[in-house]
């Protein structure tokens, strides 16, 4: 996986202009601030000195480059005058979730992309630009934040469904069987959910600071489909909430499949105990150190048995007319 990715793009005589390649320094990302109207620099995986180097590169501020290499920072915006600063989590699900980080500088005809973990997370975007796309005609590096913004929002939604079929598959095993891996499983999709609800949120707010404010190099063409990706993570928002309450449910019914499981052994206990007690009873009255005229009879000792299973059968068909058992 490559470390530094350069791609730049624009708008000539004979129609879109555009290169893409693999770097080995980010100083050779200047010499395309010039070539093309918009450069966009795709740094992944740098450790924190690589990344204090971009920021004197290009003059970021000090801040910027501290969110860029401590992890984990919060999604948000930051307006820096000549460029603006967002920091936007791209999510995993291998097990459990995953975030990782990603930092995006937007100046006026560039755009610096610094993510936590090496990945093909953009790849579609570079081969729009290596194609010559007709989407990218008279476009900007706001138009770019656009689309990135938008690859990352993309990629919650089929890992809420992921999580959907999970809840759906723990309200099964609740069915038909409890067990403390199925509370396992509950517990973990909680957790799951928390972790994605505290990144969606923040997401949201960030994606309104678009709408609410003055940011530089942002066009209100580029907000018109950042509208979009807001109503997706709204979308996203609400399926978190949907899930929590449904993982919420699924535990009371965990506790109350628990809890009528209990009854029933408790049940089956206490007639298996009613059944005993009477043969009991016979059994100590026979039992008792002093005569009884059942002693002379020969028949005395079957008789006595024959008593208990008559009890016993009268009992069964008690408790089964009663519906105990």
């Amino acid at each position: 996986m490559y470390k530094y990715k350069l791609a730049g793009f624009s708008q000539g005589k004979a129609g879109i202009e555009s290169e893409v390649k693999e770097i080995a320094d980010p100083v050779d990302a200047k010499a395309f601030l010039g070539k093309y109207s918009v450069t966009w620099l795709d740094c992944a995986g740098l450790s924190e000195k690589e990344t204090s180097d971009l920021g004197d590169i290009f003059g970021f501020h000090k801040l910027c480059i501290d969110d860029c290499s401590h992890f984990p920072q919060r999604p948000k915006i930051d307006d820096y005058k000549e460029y603006f600063f967002l920091v936007a989590k791209e999510i995993e699900y291998k097990k459990e979730v995953k975030s990782h980080q990603v930092g995006v500088f937007v100046g006026r005809n560039y755009m610096v992309t610094v993510r936590e973990k090496p990945g093909d997370l953009f790849q579609a975007l570079f081969d729009k630009i290596a194609d010559k796309s007709p989407r990218l005609e008279d476009k900007g590096s706001d138009y770019l934040c656009y689309a990135v913004v938008d690859k990352v929002v993309d990629g919650y939604i089929p890992i809420l469904e992921v999580i959907e079929d999970e809840i759906e598959a723990v309200e099964k095993d609740i069915l038909g069987d409890v067990s403390k891996e199925t509370l396992k499983k509950i517990f973990k999709l909680k957790k799951d959910l928390l972790l994605l609800r505290k990144i969606i949120i923040p997401t949201r707010e960030m994606l309104l600071f678009f709408e609410r404010e003055d940011l530089p190099n942002m066009s209100d063409k580029t907000r018109v489909y950042l509208r979009d990706v807001y109503d997706h993570i709204v979308t996203a928002t609400e399926l978190v909430d949907t899930y929590r309450e449904m993982t919420s449910s699924t535990i009371e019914s965990y506790l109350s499949t628990l809890s009528n499981n209990i009854n029933q052994i408790v049940k089956v206990l206490t007639v298996l105990a009613s059944l005993v007690l009477v043969p009991t009873l016979i059994a100590g009255i026979y039992g008792m150190n002093f005569e009884m005229p059942e002693y002379k009879w020969k028949y005395g000792y079957p008789f006595a048995l024959a008593l208990m299973l008559v009890t016993v059968l009268i009992q069964l068909i008690l408790f089964k007319r009663k519906k105990w058992i």
